[in-house]
């Protein structure tokens, strides 16, 4: 993560007004530099994976799901808000993924509350020749997932159509 960096988003959370005040400037500053950034590579990225960018909202969703091969990713999320609909994502991977733990008493504490949630994710290029890119995403259990893809492919499950899921966390949607 270069721009939603975890200490960054525990200086956000402290305790603190003046360091959670100073986080949420460097926070907005850190938003807008990686929307520009995001906007100069569009052109670049599958199309499947602008459409996850543009129709969903990924932050607290829970994570049912992450298992790959040496060709494939998948992670499988149910969105936070309603109908909670689930998201299969499947990455054809560039390289192995890789993953950092960040010790972050608060986001740990979060994530022995409940299941691990999505909090933040960055997609990057890699690689413009052979067309890698990078898809990092911080998870609630101090855990970032680096995924290097050159393919991707994007499912959405409607909630009507789950057999087994669990509790989406609003009372007024409806789960199969």
């Amino acid at each position: 993560m270069k721009h939603f960096t975890p200490t960054l988003l525990e200086q956000f959370r402290s305790s603190d007004e003046e360091v959670a005040e100073t986080a949420a400037e460097q926070l907005e500053r850190a938003a807008a530099a990686y929307a520009n950034e995001l906007q100069q590579i569009r052109s670049t990225l599958p199309t499947s994976f602008c459409d996850l960018l543009d129709r969903y909202y990924l932050h607290d969703a829970q994570v049912a799901f992450i298992g790959w091969d040496d060709r494939e990713l998948r992670i499988d999320l149910r969105l936070d808000a309603p109908p909670c609909n689930s998201l299969l994502l499947h990455y054809e991977l560039a390289g192995p993924a890789s993953t950092s733990v960040h010790v972050n008493s608060q986001t740990a504490k979060a994530a022995s509350d409940g299941p691990i949630a999505w909090l933040y994710d960055e997609v990057e290029i890699m690689n413009d020749r052979t067309g890698t890119l990078r898809h990092s995403i911080l998870l609630t259990n101090d855990l970032e997932l680096r995924v290097d893809f050159r393919g991707f492919r994007l499912i959405e499950v409607p909630s009507t159509q789950v057999l087994v899921s669990g509790t989406c966390s609003h009372s007024d949607s409806a789960v199969a």
